[in-house]
């Protein structure tokens, strides 16, 4: 985290998120095996029923479910915010 969340993967960046894994899988294992079943990041914007069939509990679902929807409420300012300012200000 040294060079800031920019610098991380879509798996470690789920796994930051995460905290913990799930039925005998470690928060990364479970966090590399969501992006790749669902066509990375995007691809649970698309489908977040994904979330339910990788196996997550509810919590979590929710979770990543809000994220997913912060994240979907700042594409719009997107291409005005810097990197250097925090995203969804406005």
């Amino acid at each position: 985290m040294a060079q800031g969340a920019a610098a991380l993967s879509e798996a470690e960046l789920l796994t930051v998120l995460l905290r913990t894994g799930s039925r005998g899988k470690t928060a990364v294992e479970v966090a590399r095996t969501l992006p790749q079943s669902s066509g990375g990041l995007g691809g649970l914007f698309r489908a977040p029923e994904e979330l339910r069939a990788r196996g997550l509990g509810p919590a979590k679902r929710s979770l990543l479910g809000a994220v997913l929807e912060v994240a979907r409420r700042c594409l719009p300012h997107a291409r005005t915010i810097s990197r250097q300012r925090p995203p969804c200000t406005g």
